[in-house]
């Protein structure tokens, strides 16, 4: 196990040399994928790990990509902003989907499950 440090204005879990540690829940599966998202709600990832736990994003696109169910937009969406990441614990059976307001971003995911 790592050692790794908190502060009380950033709770988030760093490594000793100041890195961001990102947890994704694996128990019998691992899948990674890249998804260009566009103007469309598009589907993250397109199908999702069996019995996934746990998926990461990581916004590898030069706009923020807005993330939601599948009537999701730029307006309403929970944003994900360049070179950003994001992790949620879900289940296979709920589909996220992000969209861009215009032109197009790279997504990685990684699902645990």
């Amino acid at each position: 196990m790592r050692a790794y440090t908190t502060s009380g204005n950033d709770p988030t879990p760093r490594d000793t040399d100041g890195a961001l540690i990102i947890g994704l829940m694996v128990r019998r599966a691992i899948r990674q994928s890249v998804v260009t998202v566009e103007a469309t709600a598009t589907k993250l990832p397109a199908t999702p790990l069996a019995r996934r736990l746990s998926i990461v994003f990581i916004n590898l696109g030069t706009t923020p990509v807005y993330i939601g169910d599948s009537s999701v937009t730029a307006v309403n969406g929970f944003p994900i902003y360049p070179r950003a990441v994001m992790r949620i614990e879900i289940e296979d059976s709920i589909d996220i989907y992000g969209i861009v307001s215009s032109g197009t971003a790279e997504v990685r995911v990684l699902e645990g499950g």
